[in-house]
């Protein structure tokens, strides 16, 4: 209600607390804790497709046929399978508990908050039964892939709820100009084209999950090249866009972000040519997939600062607006 509203803003002009207040602060670091498991279940699937241990649980949605956990007859990849398996219930968990508070202050916060927490409790699972997919047909690569470049969706809308709800419940306006946002919103697109490149060259590699899956029949080389060249194109994009913002004086957290995004950048390229150049060891494609997931968030993010509250004080002048606005 209304109500609620303008009790959460009297609490905070007078640096006190009040049950809206919580229920707002709680949505907030539901949503940081979304985005911090998502990149944790990104990088642990690496791990489950670094140590070959994708069929570690060989069926679903049962580790075993007579299991829903693993058992110790199947060792170390089947821990490291199901203890994927449990970081996804886990994440879930957090999504339908996100949702659930962001119901409850549905008076306090915009609609875009409950389709942004609706979304993840919904992708989530649609990831677990692709996961359950790629089990029961023992690694197919192409389900693989998908499995993988699901994550980033997900982790978009993780950014974009946490975004939102540091920047408070009222209406949003642009704070750049409309062609830095265009700039911005071709290195969240770029980004997005150099994991799905990237994605096609770890499925033609040595790391599939088990050493029986089969391998995408496309060239690595010729791949690895596309992707280079992407990153070479998605740095060259960013520079562009970190002068552009500079000459504009755009606001200094859309520069941070440009910075960061310009540096995560040059790190992944640089381990890149290492890992290609001595073999993709393991250790090197995990943090090299890391590296994937900080990039997308960071050009994501840069995207996303974009757009900000209409003005400083809207929090509380929100307390006499409609229960649900964009």
């Amino acid at each position: 209600m209304k109500q609620d509203l303008a009790e959460m803003c009297s609490a905070i002009n007078r640096g006190r607390s009040s049950p809206a207040r919580h229920r707002y602060a709680t949505v907030r670091q539901l949503a940081a804790t979304s985005l911090g498991l998502n990149v944790v279940l990104l990088v642990s699937g690496g791990v489950v497709r670094l140590t070959g241990s994708g069929l570690g649980c060989p069926t679903w949605p049962r580790c075993t046929e007579a299991s829903l956990a693993t058992t110790p007859e199947m060792g170390v990849h089947g821990y490291i399978e199901f203890g994927n398996r449990l970081i996804g219930v886990v994440l879930e968990l957090v999504a339908i508990a996100l949702v659930a508070t962001t119901i409850r202050t549905r008076s306090a916060s915009p609609k875009a908050w409950l389709w942004l927490a609706g979304a993840q409790a919904l992708v989530v699972p649609a990831q677990a039964l692709i996961g359950g997919i790629l089990v029961l047909t023992d690694l197919n690569p192409y389900v693989r892939a998908l499995h993988f470049l699901i994550s980033f969706p997900i982790l978009f809308a993780a950014a974009a709820l946490l975004r939102r709800t540091r920047d408070g419940a009222g209406p949003r306006t642009a704070t750049v100009r409309h062609g830095l946002r265009l700039l911005t919103g071709g290195l969240l697109a770029t980004a997005s084209a150099v994991l799905v490149v990237g994605a096609f060259v770890t499925g033609t590699g040595p790391h599939a999950g088990d050493p029986r899956a089969a391998r995408l029949p496309f060239d690595p080389d010729t791949l690895t090249q596309v992707h280079a060249d992407l990153v070479y194109l998605l740095l060259g994009l960013t520079l562009a866009t970190a002068v552009t913002a500079h000459a504009l004086h755009a606001p200094k957290r859309v520069q941070r972000g440009i910075i960061v995004t310009i540096a995560l950048i040059v790190a992944q390229g640089v381990l890149g040519y290492v890992q290609y150049h001595t073999g993709v060891p393991p250790f090197l494609v995990a943090l090299h997939m890391l590296g994937a997931g900080l990039i997308f968030i960071a050009t994501a993010w840069t995207h996303l600062c974009t757009t900000g509250p209409a003005s400083p004080d809207i929090a509380c002048r929100t307390a006499t607006a409609p229960p649900y606005h964009a």
